[in-house]
C-alpha cells in the first residue's frame, strides 16, 4: 500500500482536488430548464413501467437511463443519487485523463492536464459539466471512451488481446450510452482489423455486442419491437433533416458558417503567442536564467489574462491538418497514430469549434494532449515545461472564471428530492411554481418549452411522449400533432416560460413560434397563475 502511495502520488493528489472541486461546485448550475432533465426524470418513469422507444420519446442511446433508473431503485429517487454517480464519473474522467498524458508526457505534465481536466469539467457549471450536465448518456460516454483508449494503447504496446477486447468492450458501451460514439467504435474496429487475425476480429465484435445487446434486450423483453424503434429512426431522420437543428449546429461550431474564417486565425495567432511566448522562455534558459525567467513569467500572466474559451476553436482542423503531414512520424509511433484517430473520431461535434463551453468539454482536454503530443514528438523534450506551464495557467484561468460564475448561483431551491443552486431569476420563479404545484396537489402538469427537472422535483408526471416544444420539435412534430394529441390527452396543468430558445433560431414560444398551440392552450385552458422575477412562468388550469 505505502509502494502505491509513492508510486500514484500524484493521482491520488489529482482525487483530493477532484473531492475538493466536487464539495464546491456540484449543485451549483446556471440551467435547470432547457436540455437538461430527460435523464432525472425518465428513469422514474422506467420504475414506474414506462418503456424507453415504446411510451417514452426518446431519441438517444437506452443505457443511461436504464442505469439510472437502477440507481433510483437502490439509493432512492434524489438529486444526490445522480450528483454522486456523477461524481464518481468525473473522478474516472481526471483519473483517466493522467492515465493516457502519462503515456506521453512526464508525470508533471500529466498532472497538469489532469487540473485542466478538474477546472473544465468539474468547476463547470454550465450544461456540459461533469457532474449534471445536458446528458449523463455523454458522461457515461466519455468515460467508457477515455479507458477504452487506454486499454487500446496498451494493446499496441504490449500485442496482449485481452486489452483489446476490454477496448471493445467500451466501445460498445459508449454506443449504448450516445450514438456519437459509433465513429470511435469503427475505429476500435478498424485496430481489431488491422491485426488481421480472425480470432480477435471475432472476439472484438463480440466484446462490442455485449452491453448494447444486454441493453437492447431488456427493452425488447419490456415490449419494445423493431416498429417502435422504425418509427424512432423517422422521428430522428426527420430532426436531421429539420432547418432549425441545422440552424443551432451552425451557431454551435458543429456546422461550418463564416464567422470560422476569421475567428480560427485570431484564436491560433493569439494562442500560438502565448504558447510561443513561454516555449521562447523555456528556452532563454540555456542562456540567461534572468531572462528566461522575466519572459515565462511575463507569458504566463499573460496566458492567466487572455485565454478564453474561443482560444482553442481551431485545435481540431489544426490537429488534422498535421496529421496529414506526420506519416512518417506514426509509422514510428503507432500510440500517437492511435491517439490522433481516436480523438478526430470522437470530436465529430466538436471539429469545428472546439471549445470547453460546448459539446467539446467532453474531448476538450484529450484534444489538447493529442495536440501536444504530436508537436512535442518533433522537438526536444524539455519544452515539456512549456506546455505545463501554459496548461497550468489555462487551468487557472478557467477555474477563476468558474469560480466568478458560481457567486451567482447561490439561489437554493430545497424540496424533498434534493437541493440545487441556480441564478436568482430561474431560482425564486421555480420555488414558486414548485410551491404552488404542492400546494394545489398537482399530479399532471406539462411545462413548455422544457422543465422536466422541475417535473421531478415536484414529483409531478409530464407527458411522456409531448414532454418538450422546443422550436426543433415543434417544427419536425407540427402544432396540429401536439394539438390534436392533447385535445385528447388533456392533462391537468400547463406552465409556459419565457425560456430563451434563440439557438434554435425562435426565441419565445407563444410569441416566436408554436402560436397555433398557443391558440389551442388558450381557448381549452384558463390561465390561474402568473410568476415573474425575469423568469416568468405562466400556469393554466384545465377548463
Amino acid at each position: 500500500m505505502r509502494e502505491f502511495f509513492i508510486n500514484n502520488k500524484l493521482l491520488i493528489l489529482l482525487w483530493v482536488l477532484c473531492i475538493f472541486a466536487l464539495i464546491i461546485f456540484t449543485g451549483h448550475y446556471s440551467n435547470i430548464l432547457l436540455d437538461v432533465g430527460r435523464e432525472v426524470y425518465y428513469p422514474e418513469r422506467i420504475l414506474e413501467g414506462k418503456v424507453l422507444y415504446k411510451d417514452l420519446f426518446n431519441i438517444y442511446g437506452p443505457f443511461a437511463y436504464q442505469w439510472n433508473a437502477l440507481l433510483y431503485a437502490v439509493f432512492g429517487k434524489k438529486l444526490s443519487t445522480l450528483y454522486i454517480s456523477g461524481g464518481i464519473c468525473s473522478i474516472g474522467i481526471v483519473s483517466a485523463i493522467y492515465l493516457i498524458a502519462n503515456k506521453f508526457f512526464s508525470k508533471s505534465l500529466s498532472f497538469v492536464f489532469g487540473c485542466l481536466t478538474i477546472a473544465t469539467g468539474i468547476c463547470a457549471p454550465h450544461l456540459f459539466n461533469f457532474t449534471f450536465p445536458y446528458s449523463q448518456a455523454m458522461l457515461f460516454g466519455t468515460v467508457g471512451f477515455l479507458y477504452s483508449l487506454f486499454f487500446i494503447l496498451k494493446f499496441s504496446e504490449t500485442k496482449d488481446s485481452k486489452f483489446l477486447y476490454i477496448s471493445a468492450l467500451l466501445a460498445g458501451f459508449c454506443a449504448a450510452n450516445k450514438y456519437d460514439f459509433l465513429l470511435y467504435a469503427l475505429f476500435v474496429f478498424g485496430v481489431a482489423c488491422f491485426t488481421k487475425n480472425i480470432r480477435y476480429i471475432l472476439n472484438a465484435i463480440t466484446c462490442f455486442a455485449i452491453v448494447p445487446l444486454i441493453s437492447f434486450g431488456i427493452l425488447f423483453l419490456q415490449g419494445v419491437n423493431f416498429v417502435h424503434l422504425l418509427d424512432t429512426a423517422q422521428v430522428l431522420s426527420n430532426i436531421a433533416k429539420s432547418d432549425t437543428l441545422k440552424y443551432f449546429y451552425s451557431t454551435q461550431g458543429i456546422f461550418f458558417n463564416k464567422q470560422m474564417l476569421t475567428l480560427w486565425p485570431i484564436s491560433a495567432l493569439k494562442t500560438l503567442f502565448l504558447a510561443g511566448g513561454l516555449f521562447c522562455g523555456i528556452k532563454l534558459f540555456d542562456n540567461n536564467r534572468i531572462y528566461g525567467w522575466t519572459v515565462t513569467s511575463l507569458f504566463t500572466i499573460l496566458t492567466v489574462i487572455f485565454t478564453t474559451p474561443a482560444n482553442y476553436v481551431f485545435v481540431l482542423p489544426a490537429l488534422l491538418l498535421a496529421s496529414l503531414f506526420s506519416i512518417k512520424k506514426f509509422r514510428e509511433n503507432s500510440r500517437l497514430l492511435i491517439l490522433v484517430l481516436a480523438v478526430l473520431s470522437v470530436s465529430v461535434k466538436s471539429f469545428l469549434s472546439l471549445t470547453p463551453m460546448n459539446y467539446g468539454n467532453y474531448c476538450f482536454v484529450i484534444s489538447l494532449i493529442a495536440v501536444f503530443a504530436l508537436a512535442l514528438s518533433y522537438i526536444d523534450k524539455k519544452y515539456q515545461k512549456a506546455v505545463l506551464i501554459f496548461m497550468a495557467a489555462t487551468a487557472l484561468c478557467f477555474f477563476a472564471r468558474f469560480s466568478y460564475n458560481r457567486i451567482y448561483l447561490k439561489t437554493k431551491i430545497e424540496v424533498p428530492r434534493g437541493t440545487i443552486y441556480t441564478n436568482a431569476e430561474d431560482g425564486n420563479a421555480a420555488v414558486e411554481l414548485l410551491g404552488y404545484l404542492k400546494y394545489k396537489k398537482v399530479k399532471n402538469v406539462v411545462i413548455y418549452p422544457e422543465g422536466l427537472l422541475l417535473n421531478f422535483l415536484s414529483d409531478t408526471n409530464s407527458d411522456d411522449y409531448y414532454n418538450s416544444m422546443i422550436p426543433l420539435y415543434e417544427e419536425v412534430f407540427g402544432d396540429e400533432r401536439y394539438i390534436d394529441y392533447f385535445a385528447q390527452k388533456r392533462p391537468e396543468y400547463f406552465v409556459l416560460s419565457n425560456l430563451n430558445t434563440k439557438d434554435y433560431y425562435y426565441e419565445t414560444i407563444c410569441v416566436n413560434y408554436a402560436i397555433p398551440f398557443c391558440k389551442f392552450l388558450a381557448a381549452a385552458y384558463r390561465p390561474v397563475e402568473g410568476i415573474d422575477y425575469g423568469r416568468r412562468f405562466l400556469i393554466y388550469n384545465r377548463e
